[in-house]
């Protein structure tokens, strides 16, 4: 009869971890932001003319919305200026960022031609 009440105990034990477990799983994931820019590059010409930037970006959420590439495209530009051209690789995470090809898809906004590109 012991055994019984002692095993019981372990298993809502075990299903309260588990509860315990789940929900701050959930906690953590909705307070990751939906994208995090690690760094940027920009190249210039010597005439002024061509500008053309690279963004490596972390996507926790929403990792094929095309609403999500042009919220960043714009904000990047009115925070730094329209490039001639805008390149965002895309990651699932920091430890892809370090691997030769670990971006997940690569967007690139043409402002001269006034085009988009998704290569995946």
């Amino acid at each position: 009869m012991a055994n019984i009440l002692k095993s019981k105990k372990i298993k809502v034990a075990m299903l309260i971890l588990l509860i315990v477990v789940v929900f701050a799983g959930v906690v953590w994931y909705i307070d990751l932001p939906e994208y995090c820019i690690n760094n940027s590059t920009v190249m210039s010409s010597n005439s002024g003319r061509v500008v053309e930037t690279t963004l490596n970006i972390v996507v926790y959420k929403n990792h094929y919305d095309e609403k999500m590439y042009e919220r960043i495209a714009e904000e990047y530009c009115e925070i730094n200026g329209t490039p001639t051209e805008l390149v965002m690789k895309l990651y699932y995470s920091k430890e892809q960022m370090k691997g030769v090809n670990g971006q997940y898809r690569t967007v690139v906004f043409d402002y001269l031609e006034g085009m988009k590109y998704i290569l995946l």
